[in-house]
């Protein structure tokens, strides 16, 4: 009878430390879960700077391709007013620098 009330009390200990055991891997879970949350915030702040950059770099593309498109306009208009020669000087191109 002694015999079979210590592995009966061996047993529950081991039951016990197993059961500690899960609880503080659960309590350690938990804390991961609230570094989730963090780490989903941090990202979406990311996100959101992500979104900022992307719209900065789209301006300043859309105003390279403005300026150009000017300085296309206005080399060719350069162009074209050195090619025609003006009634009042003959033989002399004017706008060439």
């Amino acid at each position: 009878m002694l015999l079979r009330t210590v592995a009966i009390t061996a047993s529950a200990r081991a039951g016990t430390e197993e059961l500690h055991t899960a609880e503080e891997k659960l309590g350690e879970a938990i804390a991961q879960l609230a570094k989730i949350d963090a780490v989903k915030k941090l990202a979406g702040s990311i996100q959101q700077s992500v979104a900022k950059i992307d719209s900065g770099c789209t301006t300043v593309g859309i105003t390279i391709h403005r300026l150009l498109d000017e300085a296309l306009t206005a080399l060719a208009s350069a162009e074209s007013s050195t090619t025609e020669p003006q009634a009042s000087t003959p033989g002399v191109v004017t706008g060439v620098a």
